[in-house]
């Protein structure tokens, strides 16, 4: 019984890590490029700014904005973000903003939802 409390709560510090924060805006910019630290995608929301853990930059002149990494073995998310960028319409994001899952400051998306 001692050796699962003990396991139990050597994984409980892993849980309580995870930070995510959600938002849905329409897209307002999104930048794809490869380079020194691979190929990457990366979308930024109107009006989305201050994300805790996130960098941000001027996005085609509508201020500092949020960015937020997606992932690049996610086609099908990347589908989805680009066809609600063309429509006109909302996505939902939530982003992964624990400093482990960030690349390069960037906080990745992990869910994406056309609204």
């Amino acid at each position: 019984m001692k050796k699962y409390i003990l396991m139990f709560s050597l994984m409980l510090p892993t849980w309580a890590i995870a930070q995510t924060y959600s938002a849905t805006e329409s897209v307002a910019a999104i930048r794809s490029h490869t380079g020194y630290w691979g190929s990457h995608t990366w979308i930024q929301l109107e009006g989305v700014s201050n994300v805790e853990n996130c960098n941000q930059g001027n996005a085609a002149g509508k201020g500092p904005l949020t960015y937020m990494l997606v992932p690049a073995e996610e086609k099908n998310m990347y589908s989805l973000i680009l066809a609600a960028y063309t429509s006109g319409k909302k996505v939902q994001v939530q982003l992964d903003t624990a400093d482990p899952a960030k690349i390069n400051g960037f906080c990745v998306v992990r869910y994406a939802t056309l609204m």
